[in-house]
């Protein structure tokens, strides 16, 4: 160990290994994780929340932190071979108490309206849910880890409204269903491209 250090980060959880690969890597400083556990001894490989963020609000500040702690972490688990586990295994609730689901489904839905990604839901008598792999997350199956039953639209809806929908589902795109068909897509970049459009017609 160096015998001074530029940063000291305390506790290595999913904001502090990240933050302390940041500092270290991008900025080059020398920085020393303190923590009594070893790194992400209660995340990543033990728990779930590297891939399926679950904190709550009252803002979307704390959702969008993590999520870019999360994006650091996948970028040094791939320079580090994975030393340390992260997978996409996502947060699973089971309960077959009604009442129980209903107060689950209104915390993820909040959540997920944060920017913590879609909810899934597996009821009882259905065979949709899959097992996630065992750890990692290269060389999975897109099928793994894809929104199912995604939001769509019709090929005739207005681009305003697809916009919305995008907005409000907190998604980057809408595949475009024609009957039993997917004929398109329509991404944030196609909004952009209209509302670009739209501002150049406008000051010409």
């Amino acid at each position: 160990m160096a015998d001074s250090y530029d940063v000291a980060v305390v506790g290595a959880g999913i904001a502090g290994v990240s933050a302390a690969y940041f500092l270290s890597v991008r900025h080059g400083l020398r920085t020393v994780l303190v923590d009594h556990r070893p790194p992400l001894t209660l995340t990543s490989d033990k728990s779930t929340e590297c891939y399926r963020n679950w904190w709550p609000g009252p803002g979307p500040e704390m959702v969008a932190f993590m999520n870019r702690s999360i994006d650091l972490l996948e970028e040094w688990a791939l320079e580090s071979a994975n030393a340390f586990n992260l997978n996409r295994r996502g947060y699973l609730f089971v309960t077959g108490d009604p009442d129980r689901l209903a107060l689950l489904r209104t915390g993820a839905e909040e959540t997920s309206n944060l920017g913590g990604g879609p909810l899934r839901c597996h009821p009882g008598g259905q065979d949709a849910y899959r097992e996630s792999p065992a750890g990692g997350w290269e060389g999975q199956p897109v099928t793994r880890i894809m929104t199912e039953d995604p939001v769509t639209v019709a090929p005739d809806v207005p681009v305003a409204e697809a916009a919305r929908l995008l907005l409000e589902q907190k998604i980057g795109a809408l595949p475009v269903r024609d009957g039993d068909r997917i004929v398109g897509i329509f991404t944030t970049a196609d909004a952009l491209e209209a509302l670009l459009v739209m501002v150049e017609e406008h000051a010409a």
